[in-house]
């Protein structure tokens, strides 16, 4: 009995060499193959969007890169950086050798080289932790073995001979994958691409380029030098040059609207509209509230002193919508100097008083023909 347990004992651990060994022969072919292995180049966008594939064209203006589910142009000014195969390559060199320190690495390095579609490299990885954990099911899958029977049996392997498989987007759920894997959004079997977008009144020194409705109030100029003892003086001496402009009200309360039109289905919005309290005078009050195309009014923020001046989230407000209003209500004390409510402060400075910006979404109909003819 004793010599037939150190048999088999001496059987398994022949095996276990002969694994090993067939190992290291897979990976030194890999290494072979390495430096000609195809590697994706990239557009990496702003926003974090990436498009991988080949890179067709780099101009001032534009870059154009060839996809798996077509021919996509991005405008430069949007690109955030341009990833080249030897990038890529060179990434991987830096990841991998971290990954022969920390094994939990090479796990994570095996996820990525899938997302980045590196075949090569993934089989490379996948047999490196096999040479340290012969059994772990996901390197095994990604070297090419499948289970059978509770046996591992290699089944494809490129380090054994097998072509180095090409990502293809046929069927529409392949496409579908992949072009969300974009940032790209269906609706209603039409794709679309989410792109920034803003769009606002900079300052009340210059014409609005956005609609605006003033009802029972009027933009208004604030001199420095317009004081308590100025106004009392008998024979006022001339005021200077205008220090800030203002909407306030003509009378003791009053509005006023902006519309603001999105050039497609809003999907994330930000919304600013200065308003302040002169000198926190007791009685004034801004309340600015904003109106979806359809929808009830949703206030923004409400104040009876000091100013706000934040970027607050309308996301939830005008999701899907592309048009929406926003309306400053507007009570003042009335006095013979000055208004105490005032709405897009603006000095010769300024920026952004009034200012909206956000996520939209832009047809992408380049893909709606490869979606239609798809399975």
């Amino acid at each position: 009995m004793l010599r037939t347990r150190m048999s088999a004992a001496v059987s398994d651990t022949a095996a276990a060499g002969a694994v090993r060994d067939s190992f290291d022969r897979q990976i030194s072919r890999l290494n072979a193959m390495l430096p000609k292995a195809p590697v994706p180049e990239a557009i990496v966008m702003k926003d974090g969007r990436r498009f991988s594939g080949k890179l067709l064209q780099d101009t001032p203006q534009a870059v154009s890169i060839r996809t798996i589910v077509g021919d996509i142009t991005v405008a430069k000014e949007d690109v955030g950086q341009l990833v080249t195969a030897e990038d890529l390559r060179a990434e991987f060199k830096s990841k991998f050798n971290a990954g022969e320190k920390f094994g939990e690495a090479l796990q994570q390095l095996m996820i990525w080289t899938y997302e980045m579609n590196m075949p090569v490299h993934r089989e490379l990885v996948a047999y490196t932790i096999l040479q340290k954990t012969p059994g772990d099911p996901f390197a095994r899958n990604a070297a090419g073995y499948v289970q059978m029977d509770g046996n591992w049996a290699l089944k494809t392997s490129i380090a054994a001979g097998a072509p180095i498989p090409e990502r293809k987007a046929e069927t529409k759920d392949d496409i579908k994958r992949e072009l969300e894997s974009m940032g790209f959004v269906l609706r209603n079997d039409h794709w679309f691409v989410k792109i920034p977008w803003s769009t606002g009144i900079a300052s009340l020194w210059r014409p609005p380029s956005l609609k605006m409705n003033l009802n029972g109030t009027s933009v208004m100029d604030w001199h420095e030098g317009d004081t308590t003892l100025f106004r009392m003086d008998d024979k006022p001496k001339k005021l200077g040059a205008v220090d800030l402009k203002f909407i306030a009200p003509t009378a003791a309360q009053g509005l006023v609207s902006i519309g603001v039109e999105a050039p497609g289905e809003i999907i994330e919005c930000e919304v600013r509209a200065v308003g302040a309290i002169a000198e926190d005078k007791q009685g004034a009050r801004i309340e600015c509230f904003l109106t979806p195309e359809g929808g009830r009014s949703e206030v923004l923020y409400d104040i009876s002193k000091k100013s706000d001046t934040a970027f607050h989230d309308a996301t939830r407000f005008v999701r899907g919508k592309s048009k929406f209003t926003v309306t400053a209500r507007m009570v003042t004390v009335q006095d013979k100097y000055h208004t105490y409510a005032r709405f897009l402060p603006s000095n010769i400075d300024s920026t952004q008083v009034f200012w909206v910006k956000g996520i939209v979404l832009r047809a992408a109909a380049e893909f709606d023909r490869l979606w239609a003819a798809a399975k």
